[in-house]
């Protein structure tokens, strides 16, 4: 099965632009838009914790919005997940052989 993702073909130097995306395929996964769509209460509080956190340039407060947002957005965003793949969710016999011999084996089998 090919994966997904992005190889260069050529050598390429620090500061070379290797992939230029449209800003409407990324901006719903941006901080600058999770600030937009979260309450404005939400987010003076995830600032402010920041900033006694002493974190540079707001990045745990970016993170910590961008991921209240993404967890809570409609199923788009599950669609660039991969699929749940726990041996507890494995056909019995698949499971069986697969975690046979490993820390998992007993774990499933429960």
């Amino acid at each position: 099965a090919a994966g997904v993702g992005v190889a260069a073909a050529r050598r390429v130097a620090g500061g070379d632009v290797l992939l230029s995306m449209p800003h409407e395929s990324w901006a719903s996964f941006s901080a600058a838009q999770a600030r937009e769509r979260m309450p404005n209460q939400a987010v003076a509080v995830i600032d402010s914790f920041s900033a006694e956190m002493g974190s540079q340039q707001s990045q745990l407060a970016d993170a910590t919005l961008l991921a209240a947002v993404l967890a809570t957005s409609p199923p788009e965003y599950l669609h660039f997940l991969p699929p749940p793949d726990v041996p507890l969710l494995w056909p019995s016999p698949l499971r069986q052989l697969l975690t046979r011999g490993s820390s998992a084996e007993r774990a499933a089998e429960q």
